[in-house]
């Protein structure tokens, strides 16, 4: 085999397909197992009890866990205060639209009225009418 032919043969084929194929498989991660927050008080008190942990680091751990708490409810409180201001504009868009609404079964109203009046009067008697009036 000549160098042209080896060289030409790379430029042949579709460039969008990969060259190399993986049959490899996506691996995904197991969930995260939810941790018994009793085994692990239990835990903290064995290990105080056995002298591996001091009051000192009961301490620490508090206060490590009040201000995940204290974050959390941070966070909720952010999350309820959107969620709010969103349920109050949809509120002002659900009264805006009634709003419409409302106006467009009064305006049906006036056309099913001037049609009752038209079909009573007869369509000359309402062109008089308007033109009178100078309306449309």
């Amino acid at each position: 085999m000549s160098i042209f032919k080896t060289l030409s043969k790379g430029y042949k084929g579709d460039p969008s397909q990969p060259k190399v194929k993986s049959n490899k498989k996506l691996k995904s991660k197991p969930p995260n197992k939810v941790i018994d927050s009793r085994e692990i008080s239990n835990q903290i008190k064995k290990w105080y009890s056995e002298g591996r942990i001091t009051s000192e680091g009961l301490h620490h751990i508090t206060l490590d866990l009040q201000n995940l708490c204290g974050n959390q409810i941070s966070l909720n409180q952010e999350n309820l205060s959107s969620l709010e201001k969103k349920l109050t504009h949809l509120n002002d868009l659900i009264l805006k639209r009634q709003s419409e609404l409302n106006n467009v079964k009064k305006e049906e109203n006036i056309v099913d009225t001037i049609k009752v009046l038209t079909d009573f009067f007869g369509e000359k008697t309402i062109q008089k009418i308007k033109e009178q009036n100078n309306v449309g």
